[in-house]
C-alpha cells in the first residue's frame, strides 16, 4: 500500500522507512530454567493431584499439570484429532482490510503471510488444549516479528505470575508490571484447563488398555511349552531348558531320550475384543471433545454421515477458532504493531476469509447460467478462475434463415461487424438443428 502526501506524491511508509525496530532487553524467556519432565506411568490419582494443585486459591502450580499433557500427548489418535482441528483453520486464506473502504492493506497482508505468523497462529490455537498460552515479543523486524512461547509449566495465570525456576517457587516474576507492557500477549482464560483436562482419564484408560493388551498377548499369544524328562541330573535339565528357549525360534529340537513336550493353546481367542473395545470407545470420546465427531477420520457407516461431521468442524468449530483469532489479533497484536511503527491505521483490521466456496462445476454451472440469460462476463475473469485460455472470438459461419438443410455450398467467417449487417440481409448463424 503506497502512502501519498497532500501533493498526491508517493512517500516512503513508515513500515519502510524505520529500520531500527526495538528489541526486548528484558526477555523473560531467558530467565526460565530447563526442568525434569516426568515420564512416569500416569494413573487417574496423579490428574486429581494436579487439578488440586492448579486449581489451589493460595499458591496454585500448572507444572504437574502440563507435565501431564506433554506425556499423553504421545497418543498417536489425539495428535492426529488436534492437527484436524488447528489445520482447519491454519489452512483458511485471510487478508487485512480497511473496514470503512473494503480496500485491501497489501503490505500488511503480505507481512502476515509469512511462516512467522503460521507458528503463531498454530500456538495460539495450541491453547484451545491446554487453556492458557503467554507469548512474548522477543523483536520486531520489517519481515516478521520474533517471539517465544513460555513454557506453559512456569505460568500461573490465576496470579499472573511467572516462575522462573520451579525447585524455587519463592522467586516469581509479575507479567502485568508496566515494564512488560507491549512485549507479552496472552491468550485464553486465566481458569480455564484446556480440553485436554476434560479428556485426561480417557487417555490414561486408553494407554492402560493397550499396555493390558500387550501384557496378553505376551502371555497367551505364544502357546506355553512344557516338557517333562525322567532325567533327573542338572546338565540333563539345563539341556531341556536351553531346547525349550531355542524351539520358539526353531523348527527342531533334540531332547533326551525320555523327554515329552506339550504345547498349550490359549483357551480365550476372543479375548482381544475387551481391550480393542475398550481402546476405540476411548478414541471415540476423544474426537467428539476436540473435533465434535468421530467420522473425520476414521470411517463411518456412511458417506452423508461422516460429511455431518465434517460439516461440523468446517462451519461451527473452525469458524468458532477463527473469530476467537481474529478478536485477538485485531485487540492486541495490531495496536502493539501499529504502536512500533507499522503502517497499520485504525480502520486496518485482520479478517479471515468465511465465505462457502463452491466447487468447479457448480462455479461454472453458475456462469453458465448468467451467460444464457444475456448478461455479458469478463473473458479475462473466466480464464483466470477457469484455467481456459482464451485468445478471443470464434469466427461464426453464416447461412439463410430460411435454409431447413446445409447443402455443400461455402460458408462465410464474418467478423462482429460483419454480423450483424448480414443479420440484416437474411442470414444468421450456424446452429445444430440446421445439420442432418
Amino acid at each position: 500500500m503506497s502512502i501519498l502526501d497532500k501533493n498526491g506524491n508517493k512517500i516512503e511508509s513508515l513500515a519502510a522507512s524505520s529500520r531500527v525496530r526495538p528489541v526486548n532487553d528484558n526477555q523473560i524467556i531467558n530467565k526460565i530454567t530447563t526442568q525434569f519432565q516426568d515420564r512416569s506411568r500416569k494413573d487417574i490419582q496423579k490428574w486429581r493431584t494436579a487439578i488440586m494443585v492448579a486449581q489451589s486459591v493460595e499458591k496454585p502450580r500448572r507444572d504437574l499439570l502440563i507435565n501431564l499433557y506433554n506425556d499423553l500427548l504421545t497418543d498417536g489418535h489425539l495428535y492426529s484429532q488436534m492437527e484436524l482441528r488447528k489445520a482447519a483453520t491454519l489452512n483458511t486464506p485471510f487478508q487485512v482490510i480497511d473496514k470503512k473502504t473494503g480496500e485491501i492493506n497489501n503490505e500488511m497482508t503480505s507481512f502476515f503471510n509469512h511462516k512467522w505468523f503460521y507458528d503463531l497462529l498454530s500456538d495460539i490455537l495450541e491453547t484451545l488444549f491446554y487453556g492458557h498460552t503467554l507469548i512474548e515479543i522477543e523483536s520486531f523486524e520489517d519481515n516478521k516479528v520474533n517471539y517465544s512461547l513460555i513454557p506453559r509449566q512456569n505460568v500461573v495465570p490465576n496470579k499472573k505470575q511467572i516462575i522462573p525456576d520451579l525447585s524455587n517457587p519463592n522467586k516469581i516474576i509479575n507479567y502485568s508490571e508496566k515494564q512488560y507492557e507491549g512485549w507479552l500477549i496472552e491468550v485464553g482464560k486465566s481458569k480455564d484447563l484446556g480440553i485436554l483436562n476434560a479428556i485426561i482419564p480417557n487417555l490414561i484408560w486408553k494407554r492402560n488398555a493397550i499396555q493390558s493388551w500387550a501384557e496378553f498377548c505376551e502371555r497367551f499369544g505364544i502357546p506355553l511349552m512344557t516338557a517333562t524328562t525322567l532325567k533327573q541330573d542338572e546338565a540333563t535339565l539345563d539341556l531341556v531348558e536351553g531346547m525349550l528357549s531355542e524351539l520358539g525360534e526353531a523348527s527342531s529340537a533334540v531332547f533326551p531320550q525320555g523327554t515329552t513336550i506339550d504345547i498349550k493353546e490359549a483357551n480365550r481367542a476372543d479375548a482381544y475384543k475387551v481391550f480393542d473395545a475398550k481402546i476405540a470407545r476411548n478414541n471415540e470420546e476423544i474426537s467428539k471433545a476436540i473435533v465434535g465427531g468421530t467420522m473425520v477420520s476414521d470411517g463411518g457407516s456412511s458417506k452423508s454421515q461422516s460429511e455431518v461431521h465434517e460439516r461440523g468442524l468446517e462451519n461451527r468449530l473452525s469458524v468458532k477458532d477463527k473469530r476467537y483469532i481474529t478478536f485477538l489479533i485485531n485487540d492486541d497484536l495490531m495496536p502493539i504493531l501499529r504502536q512500533r511503527g507499522y503502517d497499520v491505521s485504525d480502520n486496518d483490521c485482520f479478517k479471515f476469509s468465511f465465505k462457502n466456496e463452491m466447487n468447479i462445476m457448480e462455479h461454472f454451472e453458475v456462469v453458465n447460467d448468467v451467460i444464457n440469460s444475456g448478461h455479458e462476463v469478463d473473458l479475462a475473469w473466466v480464464s483466470k478462475t477457469f484455467n481456459v485460455p482464451i485468445t478471443g472470438k470464434r469466427p461464426v459461419a453464416l447461412v439463410p434463415i430460411k435454409a431447413t438443410a446445409i447443402k455443400k455450398q461455402e460458408s462465410l467467417l464474418l467478423d462482429d461487424d460483419a454480423i450483424k449487417k448480414a443479420k440484416k440481409n437474411g442470414f444468421r448463424p450456424v446452429m445444430k438443428n440446421d445439420i442432418n
